[in-house]
């Protein structure tokens, strides 16, 4: 998965620095941290575009799942990122934010 994310990245890169002026190209020849994560952001969007349209649609409108959607006993939120993560009772809990409140995935590569 980090090959894939690496490519995708440069892949990213690219397109940047094509569709921008010669001044605010990045010249950089490695890749930052926040490049990486923008991109893992990108696929987990992507991944999650594809399985739950309704429900992300239904988050972004009224910020509720409807009853008969099969994330609903998950209680759904959409973070900063617009990634669709489990809410709950961890919320007051002193773990790391994603561990309280894991990004939901699909359970079959689509």
């Amino acid at each position: 998965m980090l090959r894939l994310k690496r490519v995708i990245t440069w892949c990213l890169h690219f397109v940047f620095n094509c569709r921008s002026t010669r001044e605010a190209r990045l010249t950089s020849f490695q890749l930052s941290l926040d490049e990486l994560q923008t991109t893992e952001n990108k696929l987990l969007k992507l991944s999650q575009g594809r399985s739950f349209a309704a429900d992300r649609d239904s988050l972004l409108s009224t910020d509720k799942v409807s009853l008969q959607s099969k994330l609903s006993h998950f209680r759904p939120y959409l973070d900063d990122n617009g990634l669709i993560c489990v809410g709950g009772r961890l919320e007051k809990s002193d773990l790391v934010v994603r561990q309280k409140h894991p990004i939901i995935l699909h359970g079959q590569i689509l």
